[in-house]
């Protein structure tokens, strides 16, 4: 996956995408050494075959699945083979965990970080469907993190409560759905249905008086996205945010799925 990103023309693409770095995509953060070695190749073989998924596996037994799994994909995270399978479908295996959890702040940073470190190096398109999907799920995840209780803040990571505290989650969850807009019909179709859900979320958010001024800039940036107040805007409001989040996310998987 990483090989295609590389050699890609439509990497330039990616610059209205919460990956607007071509650099990113083209010089990937990985252990390049490590990933070219046949052994290593043959070992990933192996960690597939290790990891395959079960027929069923009930909600009680998810979570031991996910931490054996985790534990036999250890080669491909010091690696930083974020989109290399079957680690990859992990972080989809450790969404759905948290979801069922209720724990809305968790599934929120391993989304971020599979839209910034995942998809986009096995999608490289911006307009590949799920990415689009990715995005979407993100902002409806959005609706659902209002901050801990007492109580449950010993369930979450104490970096996300932080990192919320400084986002203006109204600006990242409608950057998500401009995107998600403008490029679903390339993606998919004009009728696609992840298009009806965003076109009403949007509607509903951008309805709200006191986002206004902020919808406006958005709006600006999706038509134009070198326009430099727009593009610092988006930078600052979600780029960055988004960012902050998906950073915690391998500290949570860590933290969850590895030894105490």
């Amino acid at each position: 996956m990483y090989q295609v990103a590389q050699t890609s023309p439509l990497v330039p693409l990616n610059s209205l995408s919460f990956v607007p770095d071509p650099q990113i995509l083209l010089k990937p953060d990985i252990d390049v050494e490590t990933s070219r070695d046949p052994a290593f190749r043959a070992q990933i073989d192996k960690i597939y075959a290790a990891c395959a998924p079960e027929a069923r596996v009930t909600p009680e037994e998810r979570l031991a699945r996910l931490r054996s799994q985790w534990s036999f994909c250890q080669p491909l995270v010091r690696a930083r083979m974020w989109a290399a399978e079957p680690l990859a479908q992990i972080f989809q295996g450790a969404i759905n965990y948290y979801v069922e959890q209720h724990n809305y702040l968790h599934a929120l940073c391993v989304e971020c970080f599979v839209a910034i470190h995942s998809d986009p190096f096995k999608y490289v398109a911006p307009f590949a469907p799920w990415r689009l999907k990715g995005l979407l799920m993100i902002a409806k995840t959005l609706t659902n993190t209002a901050m801990p209780s007492a109580k449950g803040y010993a369930r979450v990571h104490p970096g996300v409560v932080a990192a919320l505290e400084k986002t203006d989650e109204g600006s990242l969850y409608q950057s998500i759905l401009l995107l998600v807009l403008h490029y679903g019909p390339r993606g998919h179709s004009a009728e696609w249905d992840i298009l009806n859900d965003s076109r009403e979320m949007l509607r509903d958010i951008e309805s709200l008086e006191a986002r206004k001024t902020e919808s406006g800039i958005l709006h600006e940036w999706i038509r134009n996205h070198e326009h430099p107040a727009a593009s610092f805007f988006f930078r600052e409001r979600a780029l960055e945010p988004m960012a902050r989040l998906a950073g915690l996310a391998v500290d949570i998987l860590k933290a969850d799925l590895e030894p105490k």
